[in-house]
């Protein structure tokens, strides 16, 4: 039995430049943060006196003897790329809600692919997971989605990711001695709201491969080295920081016409009136969780005003994907 214990993400800028149409054409630029909020993937060789081959629980239960059948499109891919032979059984939990922006369908993808990894006695590189995570999710699901997440909550900490054309991925890890000035100004929100990202993007994927919005998505990438030189530099103020997610607010949203709804609009300009700084919608938009960056002495105001939004607690852990459980069969 293994059990792999996977972070969520935040994600700060550079979203959207790492989708595969924009990354071939001019590589992309992302600034990302693991967070101490996990999704944990139980898995174990099944004994053949039992009936089903593949047992899966998470928000449904599958049982099956067919990898084909399998309904989860990460359990099955994943298989499929492992060349799975084994009975198995999994059982999936997660801190916060599926399809809310945290980068949950890539760490699902991640842990599990470690989680076969381990099980079947293979020791792979954080970083081989990220791109065996894309790969996946980019080639066999055919799913829209970009290649920061998959690392993100692979590596953990907090990292610049530098997309090459080539397909080669630089990774940057962030300083740690400014992260909890950072951390200390930030709040995150739940708006209730669970949104599937591949119906969000459809429209970016499409305004991307049309070149429409190459602009905003280059500006995008120059945020992302800003966010990362104000994170290395005791000099520059941290409120720099806020600003630039403002400006990347106002930015992201010339990429798709569903990245907010008129009430998340509404909820962002109260907060900017109760003492935000900036602030974004993380992941494809549409819903799930919002950050926002505010002076400590506002974070009592906005909270009480963005209700009903809940806020919800969080650090930044050094670890990314981890075994945290290891029992070996009799």
């Amino acid at each position: 039995m293994m059990i792999s214990r996977t972070p969520l993400r935040i994600s700060f800028f550079g979203g959207g430049s790492d989708y595969p149409a924009y990354v071939r054409r001019y590589g992309g630029v992302t600034l990302a943060a693991a967070i101490d909020k996990y999704i944990y993937i139980t898995l174990h060789k099944l004994l053949p006196v039992k009936e089903f081959s593949y047992t899966f629980f998470y928000s449904k239960i599958e049982e099956c003897n067919q990898i084909d059948k399998i309904l989860h499109p990460g359990i099955r891919e994943s298989l499929r790329f492992m060349k799975n032979k084994t009975r198995l059984e999994a059982h999936v939990t997660a801190d916060l809600p599926a399809r809310s922006g945290l980068g949950s369908s890539s760490a699902f993808t991640v842990g599990f692919l470690h989680a076969l990894y381990a099980l079947n006695g293979k020791h792979v590189t954080r970083k081989q997971l990220a791109a065996d995570a894309v790969f996946v999710e980019q080639q066999l699901i055919r799913e829209r989605v970009g290649s920061q997440d998959q690392y993100a909550c692979a590596l953990g900490g907090i990292n610049l990711l530098k997309f090459q054309s080539s397909g080669e991925v630089e990774v940057l890890p962030v300083p740690t001695a400014r992260l909890p000035e950072l951390h200390s100004n930030l709040l995150l929100f739940y708006t209730g709201v669970q949104r599937f990202a591949h119906e969000i993007l459809a429209e970016q994927e499409q305004n991307t491969l049309e070149g429409r919005i190459d602009k905003p998505l280059e500006d995008l990438k120059a945020l992302a080295l800003e966010g990362m030189d104000i994170l290395s530099s005791p000099d520059i103020p941290m409120d720099d920081f806020g600003r630039l997610l403002d400006t990347a607010w106002n930015l992201k949203q010339k990429c798709s016409s569903k990245i907010a709804t008129d009430m998340i609009r509404k909820q962002y300009a109260t907060a900017k009136e109760n003492g935000a700084l900036g602030g974004k919608l993380l992941g494809a938009g549409g819903g799930g969780f919002f950050l926002v960056y505010a002076n400590p002495d506002s974070h009592e105001r906005l909270k009480e005003k963005l209700q009903p939004w809940v806020s919800i607690p969080f650090h930044f852990p050094a670890a990314g994907t981890k075994i945290i459980f290891r029992q070996e069969n009799p």
